[in-house]
Protein backbone atom coordinates (compact mmCIF):
# COMPACT_ATOMS: atom_id res chain seq x y z
CA UNK A 1 0.00 0.00 0.00
CA UNK A 2 1.45 3.45 -0.84
CA UNK A 3 2.20 5.94 1.44
CA UNK A 4 -0.77 8.35 -0.38
CA UNK A 5 -3.17 5.69 -0.07
CA UNK A 6 -2.67 4.75 3.66
CA UNK A 7 -3.15 8.79 4.21
CA UNK A 8 -6.11 8.55 2.14
CA UNK A 9 -7.83 5.99 3.97
CA UNK A 10 -6.52 7.68 7.31
CA UNK A 11 -8.34 11.06 6.13
CA UNK A 12 -11.19 8.85 4.68
CA UNK A 13 -11.83 7.22 8.07
CA UNK A 14 -11.65 10.51 10.50
CA UNK A 15 -13.80 12.27 7.88
CA UNK A 16 -16.33 9.71 9.04
CA UNK A 17 -16.34 10.26 12.33
CA UNK A 18 -16.64 14.13 11.83
CA UNK A 19 -20.37 13.39 10.43
CA UNK A 20 -21.27 11.74 13.37
CA UNK A 21 -20.62 14.88 15.69
CA UNK A 22 -22.60 17.70 13.82
CA UNK A 23 -25.79 17.76 16.00
CA UNK A 24 -23.21 16.99 19.19
CA UNK A 25 -21.51 20.50 18.26
CA UNK A 26 -24.92 22.32 17.84
CA UNK A 27 -26.01 21.53 21.37
CA UNK A 28 -22.75 22.42 22.55
CA UNK A 29 -22.13 18.72 24.10
CA UNK A 30 -18.56 18.23 23.01
CA UNK A 31 -16.64 18.92 26.67
CA UNK A 32 -13.61 16.80 27.36
CA UNK A 33 -13.25 15.42 31.14
CA UNK A 34 -10.22 17.09 32.26
CA UNK A 35 -8.85 13.77 34.16
CA UNK A 36 -8.81 12.26 30.53
CA UNK A 37 -6.82 15.46 29.27
CA UNK A 38 -3.23 14.51 27.59
CA UNK A 39 -0.33 15.35 29.10
CA UNK A 40 1.05 17.81 26.62
CA UNK A 41 -2.41 19.37 27.30
CA UNK A 42 -1.62 19.75 31.13
CA UNK A 43 1.57 21.42 31.00
CA UNK A 44 3.87 18.57 31.90
CA UNK A 45 5.53 18.71 28.64
CA UNK A 46 6.28 21.45 26.35
CA UNK A 47 5.13 19.83 23.22
CA UNK A 48 6.76 23.19 21.08
CA UNK A 49 9.94 22.76 22.49
CA UNK A 50 12.27 20.46 19.93
CA UNK A 51 13.92 19.23 22.63
CA UNK A 52 10.53 17.31 23.69
CA UNK A 53 11.40 15.20 20.56
CA UNK A 54 14.72 14.59 20.38
CA UNK A 55 15.59 11.10 20.77
CA UNK A 56 19.90 10.37 20.41
CA UNK A 57 19.83 6.91 22.22
CA UNK A 58 17.76 4.99 19.69
CA UNK A 59 19.38 2.21 17.16
CA UNK A 60 18.03 3.30 13.97
CA UNK A 61 18.37 0.15 11.95
CA UNK A 62 15.06 -0.97 10.66
CA UNK A 63 14.38 1.90 7.71
CA UNK A 64 10.37 0.55 8.75
CA UNK A 65 10.87 2.67 11.98
CA UNK A 66 12.17 5.93 10.83
CA UNK A 67 11.88 8.61 7.80
CA UNK A 68 15.15 10.94 7.04
CA UNK A 69 14.18 14.23 5.58
CA UNK A 70 16.80 16.40 3.87
CA UNK A 71 15.26 19.17 2.10
CA UNK A 72 13.33 22.54 3.25
CA UNK A 73 9.92 21.32 3.90
CA UNK A 74 6.66 21.22 6.04
CA UNK A 75 6.30 17.79 7.85
CA UNK A 76 2.50 16.85 9.15
CA UNK A 77 2.27 14.45 11.23
CA UNK A 78 -1.15 12.09 11.80
CA UNK A 79 -2.15 9.46 14.20
CA UNK A 80 -0.83 6.02 13.66
CA UNK A 81 -3.58 3.45 14.04
CA UNK A 82 -2.71 2.75 17.80
CA UNK A 83 -2.88 6.23 18.67
CA UNK A 84 -6.45 6.65 16.97
CA UNK A 85 -7.99 3.70 19.24
CA UNK A 86 -6.05 5.12 22.20
CA UNK A 87 -7.94 8.41 22.06
CA UNK A 88 -11.31 6.82 21.20
CA UNK A 89 -10.45 4.81 24.14
CA UNK A 90 -9.67 7.28 26.53
CA UNK A 91 -12.08 10.12 25.41
CA UNK A 92 -15.11 8.50 24.37
CA UNK A 93 -16.71 8.00 20.65
CA UNK A 94 -18.57 11.08 20.60
CA UNK A 95 -15.37 13.26 22.34
CA UNK A 96 -13.01 11.73 20.12
CA UNK A 97 -15.19 12.84 16.92
CA UNK A 98 -15.08 16.38 17.78
CA UNK A 99 -11.10 16.47 18.23
CA UNK A 100 -11.01 14.77 15.01
CA UNK A 101 -13.23 17.59 13.46
CA UNK A 102 -10.88 20.28 15.22
CA UNK A 103 -7.40 18.34 14.14
CA UNK A 104 -8.77 17.98 10.35
CA UNK A 105 -10.21 21.29 10.18
CA UNK A 106 -6.51 23.24 11.33
CA UNK A 107 -4.95 20.77 8.99
CA UNK A 108 -7.17 22.09 6.08
CA UNK A 109 -6.14 25.61 7.00
CA UNK A 110 -2.42 24.67 7.61
CA UNK A 111 -2.50 23.39 3.94
CA UNK A 112 -4.14 26.12 2.94
CA UNK A 113 -1.26 28.54 3.76
CA UNK A 114 1.78 25.81 2.91
CA UNK A 115 0.26 25.65 -0.08
CA UNK A 116 -0.44 29.69 -1.25
CA UNK A 117 2.76 29.88 0.17
CA UNK A 118 4.57 27.40 -1.70
CA UNK A 119 6.23 25.48 0.95
CA UNK A 120 6.79 21.82 0.17
CA UNK A 121 4.50 19.17 2.63
CA UNK A 122 5.03 15.74 3.32
CA UNK A 123 3.81 13.35 6.08
CA UNK A 124 5.49 11.13 8.46
CA UNK A 125 3.72 8.16 9.52
CA UNK A 126 6.94 6.22 11.09
CA UNK A 127 7.91 6.56 14.59
CA UNK A 128 10.87 8.90 14.23
CA UNK A 129 12.08 11.46 11.66
CA UNK A 130 15.68 12.02 11.09
CA UNK A 131 16.11 15.57 9.61
CA UNK A 132 19.46 16.42 7.90
CA UNK A 133 21.28 19.43 6.88
CA UNK A 134 25.48 19.36 5.89
CA UNK A 135 26.14 20.38 9.08
CA UNK A 136 23.64 18.51 11.93
CA UNK A 137 21.18 15.83 12.45
CA UNK A 138 18.11 15.49 14.73
CA UNK A 139 16.43 12.93 15.39
CA UNK A 140 13.25 12.96 17.09
CA UNK A 141 10.72 10.46 18.46
CA UNK A 142 7.50 12.16 17.04
CA UNK A 143 4.89 9.58 18.50
CA UNK A 144 6.50 9.99 22.06
CA UNK A 145 4.09 9.34 24.89
CA UNK A 146 2.33 12.56 25.62
CA UNK A 147 2.87 14.34 22.08
CA UNK A 148 0.11 15.65 20.49
CA UNK A 149 -1.12 12.84 17.82
CA UNK A 150 -1.02 15.49 14.92
CA UNK A 151 1.74 17.38 14.82
CA UNK A 152 3.13 20.20 12.44
CA UNK A 153 7.63 20.67 11.97
CA UNK A 154 9.43 22.81 9.81
CA UNK A 155 12.55 21.88 8.53
CA UNK A 156 14.69 23.85 6.18
CA UNK A 157 18.60 23.38 5.65
CA UNK A 158 20.79 25.32 8.00
CA UNK A 159 18.45 25.88 10.60
CA UNK A 160 16.87 23.79 13.56
CA UNK A 161 14.01 21.95 13.23
CA UNK A 162 10.72 23.75 14.66
CA UNK A 163 7.67 22.72 16.05
CA UNK A 164 4.85 24.70 15.13
CA UNK A 165 1.33 24.81 16.52
CA UNK A 166 -1.74 24.60 13.85
CA UNK A 167 -3.87 26.39 15.70
CA UNK A 168 -1.64 29.05 15.88
CA UNK A 169 -0.13 28.88 12.64
CA UNK A 170 0.09 32.36 10.09
CA UNK A 171 1.37 33.33 6.89
CA UNK A 172 3.72 35.82 9.06
CA UNK A 173 5.08 32.76 11.02
CA UNK A 174 5.79 30.58 7.62
CA UNK A 175 7.81 33.86 6.13
CA UNK A 176 9.48 33.98 9.82
CA UNK A 177 10.92 30.57 9.17
CA UNK A 178 11.28 29.73 5.56
CA UNK A 179 12.41 33.02 4.20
Amino acid sequence: MTRQTLLSITVLSLISFNCSIRSEKASGNTAIPSDSVPAFHQGEQNFLELETYIDSGIVLSDTATFQVIDHTCAISVFPNNQQIEKMRQLYGEDNFSSIVDDAMWYTASTNEILDSMKIERDDITKQFVIFKDEKKTWTLNIRKKGMPEWNLFFFKKGKAPEVISTADLTPEKVKEYFY
